[in-house]
Parts: structure tokens; C-alpha cells; sequence
């Protein structure tokens, strides 16, 4: 597309967002270049002319996250046509919408801070990092969800934690800084979690550690609770029909019948 070519030989180009005919390019001076596929044309938005427009993501109710290279971002209404500005007093590195549309922010000081799209508000959170080891260059800002529903997140320069959702805070993964029963390092060089959910860490104790949250798949039914040698715990045959019920036949002479959910129902005496 030759206005495509010509604009990037002209701009530079920190960030992008894609909404349906639409593709946004955040570029320097505070300036959004949109450019329609459709109808082959171009339009832009200025912003802050002291910034570079670095990260573009969409939150609810029509709006967009616009961050920039200093500590300002904006919420921007694309149906109004309208932006607000937030200012954190700390210079952004990284910025992060999670599945809540909350964004994180990756700033220049130790810490994280996280903005409520609900609330309108702004949260710093700091996390104890440990200090009795020498390392080289400080650990880099890292965050991720993963299939289970948790977020990691670990702020630059180390202190490795995870996000309470219920009470809105940073709690330190599984062990505290300088505990006795500490495992392993809360300052991790690189982490990420896999399909199944596994946390695999290299941290500053060196080596490589896998974490797996598994969920017991397994579930025990006796028949008779409160004789584990009784011989209705004896079984002798089981058979599932069509709609998934479970017939367990006993020793003793019990068929008991269980539902598709493992629930008792009852059972036949001989």
C-alpha cells in the first residue's frame, strides 16, 4: 500500500491496535495515525505533542489505553472522541491489560502500579525483594496469566508475586523473602506458564524449577463409610448405561447406584 510506505518512511512507529476496519499507530508527539482499510484513507489523533504513544490496547465502553514514554497515559473514547489524562509521577516502561481490563504499568521506580477501569483509580504496589545474594543487572519486568486463572507478575528489579483479585493486592509466591522454609528465590531471571498451567522459574539460586498446581483426579467411593473392611466395600462388578449411572455390584449383595455426578441414590438388596 503506497500511503501505508510513504507514512512509515515519515513516522516512526511505537505501537499498533487493530478494530475492525481500522489500524491505529501510535508514533511520536503524542500523535495516533488511523488508517482505514476499507476506504484507503488516512486520519489522525494528537494527544500529548511531548510523548511517544508506545502502547495502544482497547478496555470497555469504547475506550482504548493509550500509554506513552512518560508518565502520563490516557483513556481515550473513540464514540466521543474524547481523552482523559492520568499522570503516575513515575516514567512507564511496560504497560499490561489483563483480563479484568485492569492495566499494569512497569515503572521506573521499583513497583507496579495498576489502574481500575471501574474505579478510575490508580493502585501502586510495592513487594519486599531479597538482598542477601549478589547479582548482576536487575531482573526485568515480567507479567502473565495463565490457564488457571492466576496473574503473575514480577516488577523490574525482582519480588516475584501474584495477584489477590478478592483484595486487590500483591502477594509473594509461596514463600516470603527471608523466611526459613524459603524454597526458592522471589527474583526470577524469566518465568512462564505452560499449556497445563505449570510456573517453570529460573531464579537467582540458579537451575531451572517447575511448579504444577495439579487438582486431585481422582474421587473414592465406599459404599459402606463406616467399615473400610466391610464386605459392602468389597466390590465385585461395575457397570456404567447409557446415561452415564453407575451400578456397583458387592459382596454382600448390594447393588448400590450412583448418579452421573457420583451422587448415592440408593441401592438394591438381595
Amino acid at each position: 500500500n503506497n500511503k501505508l510506505h510513504a507514512l512509515f518512511k515519515k513516522h516512526p512507529f511505537f505501537s499498533h491496535y487493530e478494530y475492525q476496519n481500522d489500524i491505529w499507530f501510535g508514533s511520536d508527539h503524542g500523535t495516533i495515525y488511523i488508517y482505514n482499510k476499507k476506504k484507503n484513507y488516512f486520519h489522525s489523533i494528537h494527544i500529548n505533542p511531548n510523548a511517544k504513544i508506545t502502547y495502544i490496547a482497547p478496555l470497555a465502553h469504547n475506550e482504548v489505553i493509550l500509554s506513552t514514554d512518560n508518565d502520563i497515559f490516557y483513556i481515550y473514547n473513540y464514540i466521543k472522541k474524547k481523552a482523559v489524562s492520568y499522570l503516575l509521577h513515575n516514567k512507564i516502561y511496560n504497560t499490561y491489560v489483563d483480563r479484568e481490563k485492569g492495566v499494569w504499568f512497569d515503572l521506573h521506580e521499583n513497583g507496579v502500579a495498576r489502574y481500575n477501569p471501574l474505579t478510575q483509580r490508580t493502585k501502586y504496589f510495592k513487594v519486599k525483594v531479597e538482598t542477601n545474594y549478589s547479582s548482576g543487572a536487575n531482573s526485568k519486568f515480567e507479567i502473565q496469566e495463565d490457564v488457571n486463572g492466576f496473574l503473575w507478575v514480577q516488577p523490574y528489579g525482582g519480588g516475584f508475586s501474584f495477584y489477590d483479585w478478592t483484595n486487590d493486592k500483591l502477594s509473594p509466591f509461596y514463600n516470603k523473602p527471608g523466611s526459613s522454609d524459603c524454597l526458592f528465590s522471589n527474583d526470577a531471571h524469566i518465568f512462564m506458564s505452560d499449556r497445563q498451567g505449570n510456573l517453570w522459574m529460573c531464579t537467582q539460586y540458579g537451575g531451572l524449577e517447575k511448579i504444577s498446581f495439579i487438582k486431585n483426579p481422582f474421587t473414592i467411593i465406599q459404599p459402606n463409610k463406616l467399615n473400610y473392611i466391610s464386605i459392602y466395600n468389597n466390590i465385585r462388578s461395575i457397570y456404567e448405561d447409557k446415561a452415564h449411572y453407575l451400578w456397583i455390584g458387592t459382596r454382600g449383595g448390594k447393588i448400590n447406584l450412583y448418579s452421573p455426578t457420583k451422587k448415592f441414590l440408593g441401592f438394591i438388596d438381595s
